[in-house]
């Protein structure tokens, strides 16, 4: 899905003689790309939509990929519903279609041809379980991309509360951190600063090359988003191969598989615990008291535990025009907050409907649906493949 956040136009330079702009693709006037990673929950939309607010990144389009039958997060970058576009959900680099290369070639054309607002700055946000070494690839070595775009940054997002675990676990999670040109750490206030010197020991183990600044939300963030002019994704472009090298696990300090065929390319996408993360999404009917959202996110909470990768939604809780935001990660569920819509939606006051979707790790689509009588709520759709 791409947001876009307005005012917004590709780089543009004046012609003598003519009052319209054209747009250039020369080294130095190719759109800046930042692609942001990191696992599930982590923060990675909460970080865009505080950059976004500085005037620098005023012109900037937002890319959000999202794993799962359903997207959400585009709802939660702050723009109006008229400034979003809809890519087909999925995790991008599986799509070996080249999904992402056609949109960036497709919203450049249509930007030049004015059919779209103007942009000089695009955010790649990828889905929390996306290995990053395929998209870097398209946008360092893409014969139809790099004429256009350059990549500036690939910044990893860590959560300081649950990056151990994920660390541990998934190779995603390794690899979204071994490339990376700089590391932000989010909730080390929950985390506390045992468990994030812990977190940090780890991170320089996996990647010691790359600058690791630590965020919290509502604190200026433009200093995490400033190119680093070395680190593993600078040093290795521009071949994938060479980006694949420097993704280790550090379990066994072996190096990835290169991207050399299409079943290689499947095996480096994604590690092999990927196969039991299944993503399931309910679109839901009703009004929830908040005793009964209480009850239900502690039964989800005690039931899947760290097997809850990632929960969230918008739920109508309280009063029947109220809104809310429900997040959790790993298990833990953070509170709620208001739905805000974004400035197209400002008429409506609403979203387009009640949804939650879940992320978990060896859980089935029955187990989560036998938790929702506490919920109150109905489902009136089962997914929303089709």
């Amino acid at each position: 899905m791409v947001a876009f956040h307005a005012p917004i136009h590709p780089q543009a330079v004046p012609i003598p003689g003519k009052s319209r702009p054209v747009v250039h693709s020369t080294p130095d006037q190719r759109i800046a790309a930042t692609l942001v990673t990191g696992f599930l929950g982590s923060g990675k939309t909460t970080l865009i939509n505080a950059v976004l607010k500085n005037p620098r990144f005023a012109k900037t389009l937002v890319i959000v990929n999202e794993f799962g039958e359903i997207g959400l997060d585009h709802l939660l970058i702050e723009g109006g519903q008229d400034q979003v576009i809809l890519m087909d959900s999925g995790c991008l680099c599986c799509q070996m279609n080249g999904s992402l290369r056609d949109t960036l070639i497709d919203v450049f054309m249509r930007a030049c041809a004015q059919k779209i607002p103007c942009f000089d700055r695009v955010i790649i946000e990828t889905s929390g379980l996306a290995n990053p070494v395929p998209l870097i690839s398209i946008l360092v070595a893409d014969s139809a991309v790099t004429p256009r775009y350059r990549l500036d940054l690939v910044l990893t997002v860590v959560d300081a509360l649950n990056g151990q675990h994920a660390l541990s676990t998934y190779d995603e999670a390794v690899r979204q951190v071994a490339v990376a040109d700089r590391i932000v750490l989010t909730k080390t206030d929950l985390a506390g600063p045992q468990a994030t010197d812990a977190v940090c020991a780890r991170l320089s183990g996996i990647n010691g090359q790359s600058p690791v600044t630590a965020w919290r939300g509502g604190q200026d963030c433009l200093e995490q988003f400033a190119v680093v002019e070395s680190g593993p994704a600078h040093e290795n472009r521009p071949t994938a191969e060479s980006l694949a090298a420097h993704a280790v696990d550090t379990t066994d300090k072996a190096p990835l598989p290169a991207l050399t065929s299409p079943s290689g390319a499947s095996r480096l996408n994604h590690g092999p615990l990927f196969g039991n993360i299944k993503g399931y999404a309910f679109s839901m009917a009703g009004n929830a008291a908040w005793p009964a959202y209480a009850a239900w996110s502690a039964a989800m909470t005690a039931t899947f535990g760290h097997r809850l990768l990632r929960c969230k939604g918008i739920l109508s809780i309280g009063q029947p025009d109220q809104f809310w935001v429900i997040q959790a990660v790993q298990g833990f569920f953070v509170p709620p907050v208001r739905f805000v819509p974004g400035e197209g939606d400002a008429a409506a006051r609403r979203p387009p409907g009640q949804f939650i979707q879940c992320i978990g790790d060896r859980i089935l689509r029955e187990e989560i649906e036998g938790l929702f009588p506490l919920l109150g709520l109905s489902i009136t759709t089962n997914g929303f493949r089709g």
